[in-house]
């Protein structure tokens, strides 16, 4: 389950089961239909560095139901911005950085916050470019929780009048129960 925080509402929230990564393998998007089919799930986060129009009608097909929410993605894969666009993003191969390198980047202020932007942007309107109305958002390793770029999130999801992104408290929530990820996201709380 997650928390979410309405932007406009910052102490809103309530509890609802979300299935991220969808996109990510074959084997990852069967059982997140199944899930949704079988009802477990209320939201289907979606990878949209990752998906393909054949994997979106799947969805659309098998869980006509379900709620879409992008799982915003800027530590893996390839982007969906031109990456001449975004290059304080990407590495020599033209791919995200994995989290500990981006985050050291974030800190040292070599990533230009413009291209963060743009790359959300682009990752929300190719969902929307494939028919899917987005409700809401969170991201790949909960990187949209970082100070600088939680701002970022939130300006846009109301520019495309997306009403939900995961909030803050949803990573202490969801980590205290395991403790070696609580303690290997330490430096996450003392963040925020």
């Amino acid at each position: 389950s997650a928390m979410w925080s309405k932007y406009l509402i910052p102490n809103f929230s309530h509890r609802i089961v979300v299935a991220d990564d969808y996109g990510r393998c074959k084997g990852v998007n069967q059982a997140i239909i199944s899930a949704s089919q079988a009802q477990v799930v209320q939201i289907v986060s979606l990878l949209a560095n990752k998906i393909s129009s054949t994997h979106i009608k799947s969805l659309l097909a098998k869980a006509p139901h379900i709620k879409h929410s992008l799982h915003l993605n800027l530590v893996e894969g390839k982007p969906t911005s031109a990456p001449s666009q975004i290059p304080s993003l990407l590495n020599s191969h033209g791919t995200f950085y994995p989290l500990p390198i981006f985050l050291a980047r974030v800190f040292l202020g070599l990533i230009n916050f413009r291209h963060v932007s743009l790359e959300i942007r682009n990752q929300i309107k190719l969902l929307q470019s494939l028919n899917l109305k987005i409700t809401h958002i969170d991201s790949h390793q909960h990187t949209h929780l970082f100070p600088p770029l939680w701002a970022i999130t939130v300006r846009l999801a109301r520019q495309f009048n997306i009403d939900y992104v995961r909030s803050r408290s949803s990573i202490h929530h969801a980590l205290k129960s395991h403790l070696h990820k609580y303690l290997a996201h330490w430096p996450i709380f003392w963040l925020m």
